[in-house]
Parts: structure tokens; C-alpha cells; sequence
């Protein structure tokens, strides 16, 4: 008989990459219409170094997730924290976001836009 694994050891310990707790996010709806809740009450961890996939249908909040996470967006309730901060600037600071979508900069090409991150923090074409 196998020994039960032992439980796994809290995010705090193990150097959270990404947490969030108690998130939410609405959007305002137009006059007369029903407002939009993209998320809510969403609790996750992603410890530094894991690699989490995100996966759904359009329109279940993966954009909406991923906008937060790196400050692009602020939740309407709970927290989200990055490298042990909560705070927007430094989520963006340390977050990069290339949409799916090939709009990021039109006039650029894929390797451009790919690049576009490393170029805001001063990185050389090198």
C-alpha cells in the first residue's frame, strides 16, 4: 500500500508567483441593459516558475483574467498580487500581455510586436 503524498506545502512558502483572492470584475452595461460580470469571487495560485494554461470559450473572462494579473485592469473587489505585490504599476512592471489577436501594433511585424516588451524596459535590438 502507497504512503499518501503529503499535502502540498502553502503558495507563501514556495514564492507565489501570481495569487489572487477574492477577485472580481463587472462591467458597467450600456442605458437599460444588464451589467456584465466577467468574474467573481475567483481564488488562484501560480507559484514562481509553474506554467498554468488557460482555457474556455469566448467570452468566460480568460482576457479579462489575464488584463488583471498583469495591471492592466483593476478588480472591482478582491486582490491580486504578483511577485508578492499588489499594487497595479508593479503587476505591469513585472507582467507582459500579447493579446491573441495580431493588433498590438499593425505596422510592426509578429517578431516586432513579440519584441515589444523587452524594448519598453530598454532592452537593445541585440
Amino acid at each position: 500500500m502507497k504512503a499518501a503524498a503529503p499535502p502540498p506545502e502553502p503558495v507563501s512558502a514556495l514564492g507565489a508567483g501570481v495569487v489572487l483572492s477574492g477577485v472580481a470584475r463587472r462591467y458597467r452595461a450600456r442605458r437599460g441593459a444588464t451589467p456584465l460580470t466577467a468574474l467573481e469571487d475567483l481564488d488562484l495560485a501560480v507559484r514562481a516558475g509553474e506554467v498554468l494554461g488557460v482555457v474556455g470559450p469566448s467570452g468566460c473572462g480568460k482576457s479579462t483574467l489575464l488584463e488583471l494579473i498583469a495591471g492592466l485592469q483593476a478588480p472591482d473587489d478582491g486582490t491580486v498580487a504578483v511577485g508578492g505585490s499588489s499594487e497595479e504599476g508593479q503587476r505591469l512592471h513585472a507582467c507582459a500581455l500579447m493579446p491573441q489577436r495580431d493588433l498590438l501594433l499593425p505596422w510592426r511585424d509578429a517578431l516586432g510586436n513579440a519584441g515589444l516588451a523587452l524594448e519598453a524596459r530598454g532592452v537593445g535590438a541585440r
